[in-house]
């Protein structure tokens, strides 16, 4: 009891309270960062919570038809609390690489692409070498094998939800200085993340040509993604 009511209590409330108290125009661009991590992870572990651990056993069908419910409802809240104008958060730093008078690249243009080398490999050494990421390729390929030899399922479905919040809120947080973002722009962002998992296997990490789907599915997936 104690257990469930700090994390569905005690942990949203402390979490509305540090963004009433923290959040505001004047907040330090490093606050807000901290901040907006906090809420997209709590977010993505309480999503787990209510809509996905229920129906953790079924099938990849059904998962996928709540997934898409889910990104219905929280679009709807989405407008509901951003509006349906776009916005663009400041800049992250005010320095530029120069060439002269030119400036060549401003600072949250040159973090996007060293940003994805790291987290590419810190994704690839920690499913593959350390013991909580076997156990999250273990429960995704077989959850009943893996509860059977004693990982907890669904401490694994929170992790990879986590894990996934993390990223997200890792890549808005990169996007949103240099380009205007409406309720509606994860679609789009996401249809073409898909279609990277298609092209690179859609249970294998990363690029693992022995596993996911076989050349020609992909070849017909990405076909009628496009369109």
């Amino acid at each position: 009891m104690a257990r469930s009511t700090a994390i569905n209590i005690v942990l949203p409330v402390a979490i509305l309270t540090l963004t009433y108290g923290l959040a505001g125009p004047k907040t330090p661009i490093a606050v807000n960062i901290a901040l907006s991590l906090l809420i997209v992870a709590a977010i993505g572990l309480f999503l787990y919570r209510i809509a996905f651990q229920p129906i953790a056993h079924t099938s990849v069908l059904v998962l996928l038809i709540a997934s898409v419910g889910c990104h219905l409802a929280l679009q709807g809240l989405g407008l509901v609390f951003f509006g349906a104008e776009g916005l663009r958060g400041p800049a992250l730093s005010n320095a530029a690489l120069t060439d002269g008078a030119a400036a060549l690249h401003r600072p949250e243009h040159r973090g996007l692409w060293p940003d994805r080398s790291p987290s590419s490999s810190a994704l690839w050494l920690f499913f593959g070498f350390t013991l909580m990421g076997k156990a999250l390729r273990a429960t995704a390929v077989n959850r009943l094998g893996a509860r059977l030899v004693g990982i907890r399922t669904t401490l694994s479905g929170q992790i990879a939800f986590l894990l996934a919040s993390v990223i997200g809120a890792i890549s808005g947080i990169l996007i949103v200085p240099i380009t205007t973002l409406y309720y509606d722009t994860g679609f789009l962002i996401g249809l073409k993340g898909f279609i990277a998992a298609i092209i690179g296997g859609l249970v294998s990490y990363p690029l693992d040509r022995g596993r996911g789907v076989d050349r020609r599915q992909r070849r017909s997936l990405l076909l009628v993604l496009c369109q």
